[in-house]
């Protein structure tokens, strides 16, 4: 039986693996993330395409608010253009989504990532369609423009059993089972946490009422040696839905999906939970194979990776990482965690954090994620015109080895040095730290205890 299989086109903006500190500036193109469905429609002769994006909030600038009804002190406003053409560039579709966002506070550089998200859905015809996807910050004018996103809408609707589209969330809510929070992060998967993928299905002439499930990941090898299959799972008796239609709505911070019911629908879901928590950051293909309880039998297979939008900035060059643990090794360690390829290297820093401070059922370790988000603080704070790395200061160390203190104490003493001291209650500690020529780079003269 011939299997037709529609790919979810994807496309991920990736985040730079530059080793200095990470401006927020005009000129960085900042995280986006893209990602496109098609999916039956109504309409026999057309399909229903589905934009899902993702912004980094900090494309758009924060300005005062001035507008007494709305809350919060400041705003940040723009639009965002989606506009799709044909193969040979005529319009199909267009939309313009108008950006305006309030906040209490401005968040300080370095803390979590803030998102902009939604969804726009098209009717289109089949063919080969290019999306041009337009962001616009209404303060600066600055604009972020991605062109490289194509959908394609096959020529006919299926009659066979075929997987038609595929879309990751995150686990259901069993107090809301119809109601999925897609994981919008281009087709991709958030390292360190489980996930569900939703399939759409043509179910043909296909009345079974249950389904058998296997998915496979593999590593994708950048080498000529074969991909290597990472993680594998059956799943027996998986239900398929039927009389309901995906609807794909923003809500707040989310877009979700909404499995709402329709009986004229032909359409078929199944859920499947995928148990990715444990996989490392990684490029991997996965496949889905489906047979249903007649015996009819489809496959489903893309790449995807798994992904940390808000991964330290100090964790993105592995050199630049394992030099940063040369305050909790020996010399003969850190030499030897340095040796090797790359790939050797990575796998050596991993091991480090999964052997010395498991965090049990994710692979992403919150002692190493606290670790260099105070290395990222130290690099930001603690620098001078001398020596830019705030990490390598004397500061930098003590903040990297014991965090924020419980207070701090400063003396400008115009005709001396400058003092700073550190006190840390819950360790009964107190450092000194000294300005001599103050030109910002304190030396530590005092370690003691209280």
């Amino acid at each position: 039986m011939r299997i037709m299989c529609i790919l979810s086109v994807l496309l991920v903006s990736c985040i730079s693996n530059s080793a200095a500190q990470p401006p927020r500036s005009a000129d960085i193109q900042l995280p986006m993330y893209l990602e496109s469905v098609v999916m039956p429609s109504p309409d026999s002769s057309k399909w229903q395409a589905i934009i899902n994006y993702r912004i980094d909030r900090d494309l758009f600038i924060p300005i005062r608010n001035s507008d007494t009804t709305v809350a919060g002190q400041f705003r940040r406003m723009g639009d965002i253009l989606i506009e799709l053409t044909d193969s040979a560039g005529g319009p199909v579709g267009r939309r313009i989504v108008l950006v305006d966002e309030s906040e209490a506070a401005l968040q300080p550089a370095g803390s979590e990532r803030h998102w902009v998200q939604g969804t726009a859905a098209f009717l289109v015809p089949p063919g080969t369609h290019r999306v041009f996807f337009e962001v616009t910050d209404a303060e600066s004018q600055r604009r972020q423009v991605n062109k490289d996103l194509v959908l394609r809408a096959p020529k006919n609707h299926p009659d066979t059993t075929c997987i038609s589209a595929a879309i990751l969330f995150l686990p259901p809510d069993p107090a809301s089972p119809d109601t999925l929070v897609a994981e919008n992060l281009g087709g991709n998967l958030l390292f360190g946490k489980n996930r569900t993928l939703l399939l759409a299905m043509q179910p043909g002439h296909d009345t079974s009422a249950t389904a058998s499930c296997s998915w496979t990941f593999s590593i994708w090898s950048y080498s000529k040696e074969k991909d290597h299959i990472h993680a594998h799972d059956s799943l027996l008796q998986v239900p398929i839905i039927r009389g309901k239609r995906v609807e794909m709505l923003s809500s707040g911070t989310d877009v979700r999906a909404v499995l709402s019911a329709d009986s004229s629908n032909a359409q078929s879901l199944i859920v499947i939970p995928l148990q990715t928590a444990m996989f490392p950051l990684r490029d991997y293909t996965v496949q889905i194979d489906v047979t249903t309880a007649s015996g009819k039998h489809c496959s489903f297979t893309r790449p995807l990776r798994a992904v940390w939008p808000d991964m330290p900035f100090s964790m993105k060059d592995v050199d630049g990482a394992l030099d940063a643990l040369r305050f909790i090794v020996t010399p003969n360690q850190l030499d030897s965690l340095r040796s090797g390829s790359f790939e050797e290297q990575r796998d050596a820093l991993e091991r480090f954090w999964q052997t010395r401070y498991p965090t049990p059922g994710s692979a992403r370790n919150e002692r190493m994620t606290e670790y260099f988000r105070r290395v990222d603080y130290a690099i930001r704070n603690f620098g001078t015109i001398r020596m830019p790395d705030g990490s390598r200061s004397d500061r930098g160390k003590i903040f990297i080895l014991f965090g924020p203190a419980t207070r701090t104490d400063r003396a400008l003493n115009p005709a001396g040095a400058n003092v700073e001291t550190w006190i840390y209650d819950g360790i009964k500690k107190r450092f000194v730290f000294v300005d001599e020529n103050k030109n910002g780079n304190y030396t530590l003269v005092t370690n003691a205890s209280q």
